[in-house]
């Protein structure tokens, strides 16, 4: 059987969850360094009005790969919990929206 690569993640209480995809062949170690967690929040807004935006679809990536999908609240807000630091791209679409440029 050939080796299949395997996704491994971590959690614990307080830190962001870390997440590493191997290829397992043979025994194998793999030290893991916790971080704090963080979150990212923010208020969904059209550039051209300046207005908050109702229930947008919130979209988070980080080297391209999906981290989370939500939703703005009435009133535009978002928050992202529970996510290891680093860099992040944000993207937010109206809901309902054909255009395949973020808000």
């Amino acid at each position: 059987v050939p080796p299949r690569t395997v996704r491994l993640r971590v959690d614990a209480a307080g830190y962001g969850p870390w997440t590493k995809s191997v290829t397992p062949r043979g025994a194998q170690r793999q030290d893991v360094v916790l971080m704090p967690e963080a979150f990212i929040s923010g208020t969904t807004v059209a550039a051209a009005a300046n207005v908050p935006i109702p229930w947008a679809l919130v979209t988070v990536r980080t080297n391209g790969e999906l981290v989370r999908e939500l939703q703005s609240d009435e009133h535009g807000a978002f928050t992202v919990e529970r996510i290891s630091p680093g860099s992040y791209t944000v993207e937010a679409r109206a809901r309902g929206a054909k255009s395949h440029h973020p808000v």
